[in-house]
């Protein structure tokens, strides 16, 4: 899906004349670089809802990999939901975690405009012939909606959850 890095760059160009693949590999590898020397490169800086979008969805699948348990957010009533309590502070099982990092990685995905549109239509709406027809409208505005609707779901769980985005016990 989303690689970081110059690890993807081969797999993202693919089918590329060859060249603007070349000049797009190239810009990759300064990217690369400013990435190494800065911390970020400048893609971070102009696309940055997009990055982190991406990065998002990357960095929670690898956080599925890590053995860890959640402090459940206080001012709800826990007791019916989790069974591991620790000094009076209730707990997700592991099972609820997955859960919870598979929710935002979904809503995390409905932001994307492409992947929205191919889930809704089979295909991107600008890859169609009827661009400026009511029907391509009507269209898009529903799919700006869904986008929208999924980034509110994804913003406010990930501000419930994000004391405890990160990894107590590794495998």
């Amino acid at each position: 899906m989303y690689s970081l890095g110059l690890k993807g760059c081969l797999k993202k160009y693919k089918g590329w004349d060859l060249k603007p693949k070349i000049k797009f590999i190239f810009l990759e590898l300064i990217w690369a670089f400013e990435r190494a020397w800065r911390g970020y490169d400048s893609i971070d800086v102009t696309a940055m809802n997009t990055k982190f979008r991406h990065r998002m969805i990357i960095l929670l699948n690898n956080l599925k990999k890590f053995h860890n348990f959640w402090r459940c957010p206080e001012g709800y009533d826990w007791s019916n939901v989790c069974e591991r309590v620790i000094l009076g502070d209730y707990y997700f099982s592991q099972e609820q975690v997955d859960v919870i990092i598979d929710t935002l990685i979904f809503h995390f995905q409905m932001c994307d405009e492409d992947f929205v549109e191919k889930e809704l239509y089979g295909h991107k709406l600008n890859d169609s012939d009827n661009i400026l027809s009511v029907k391509y409208y009507e269209q898009s505005h529903r799919a700006y909606e869904i986008i929208k609707q999924n980034q509110d779901i994804a913003l406010d769980l990930f501000k419930e959850v994000y004391d405890e985005l990160s990894a107590y016990e590794f495998k």
